[in-house]
């Protein structure tokens, strides 16, 4: 399992996922604070993308803050074209699979301990 992160920590891996992702000119709101559905739901975005601005929420109960932080960038990204319910399901499972993948590949090239499977 991965360790617990300061909220500067956090702050830095957002900036750098940013990069990353080609979202440098989005306007991210990082906020930790309780999620409703918790241990289920461990964090949540409010994309604006219009405006390339998003508020995120991750639950400082969730112990691998750095995977939710990156699955919920990834929410930012493809919620405005996956929005229909009945696709919800599936845009789940993919924004999991692309979460899973970047931080497997994050910390094998930074040497850093393989992150966990909890979702």
């Amino acid at each position: 399992m991965a360790r617990k992160l300061s909220k500067g920590e956090l702050g830095k891996l957002l900036k750098w996922w940013m990069a990353l992702l080609r979202m440098r000119d989005w306007e991210i709101t990082l906020k930790s604070q309780y999620v409703e559905g918790y241990p289920i739901t461990r964090g949540k975005c409010e994309p604006y993308v219009e405006s390339r601005e998003a508020d995120i929420t991750i639950d400082p109960r969730t112990p691998d803050r750095e995977l939710i932080l990156v699955h919920e960038l990834l929410h930012a990204l493809h919620d405005p074209i996956i929005k229909p319910d009945v696709q919800g399901i599936a845009e789940e499972n993919a924004v999991w699979a692309l979460a899973y993948a970047l931080i497997t590949l994050k910390r094998k090239a930074y040497g850093e301990e393989e992150g966990s499977r909890e979702a």
